[in-house]
């Protein structure tokens, strides 16, 4: 009795083993990749606050700013630039693996209410929104206006 008590919730806990497993590895496909390029916004913006912010100092001619960390900030900021156009063209050149399968599952909690194959131009929101937000970071140090931020 208690043999086959145990034989019963051994093959229970296999099977529920495997329905965990397949539900945690669904889990984790649409959520973590979610919260990886979120994280990547931050720290985007928070590299170019940090670009700006260097060359507002050398350009204001503050003693606390080295010609290497301006050569680093304008580095940083070609790069931040570039990046958006990079993701554009990646997305542009993998356009047809972006509604298929495991790379939908990713995209789909983050961006609901965009559909991919209404219009060719939907899967340019993410460079877009990242170069917007440049642009709004760049916009005091052009203009010398801090309220443009706001």
């Amino acid at each position: 009795m208690v043999v086959s008590l145990l034989a019963l919730v051994l093959m229970l806990s296999k099977k529920l083993k495997n329905k965990v497993i397949k539900k945690a590895y669904r889990t984790k496909d649409a959520y973590f990749f979610n919260g990886f390029v979120k994280s990547m916004e931050i720290s985007y913006i928070q590299q170019v606050l940090t670009s700006v912010l260097q060359l507002k100092l050398f350009v204001g001619g503050s003693k606390h700013v080295d010609k290497n960390s301006v050569y680093i900030a304008i580095g940083l900021i070609i790069f931040t630039f570039l990046l958006p156009v990079w993701s554009a063209n990646v997305l542009s050149s993998n356009r047809w693996k972006l509604d298929k399968g495991p790379t939908r599952r990713k995209y789909q909690n983050m961006y609901p209410d965009i559909h991919l194959t209404r219009n060719n131009w939907t899967i340019y929101y993410w460079p877009i929104s990242i170069l917007r937000k440049w642009i709004f970071v760049m916009l005091p140090l052009i203009f010398n206006k801090p309220t443009f931020q706001i």
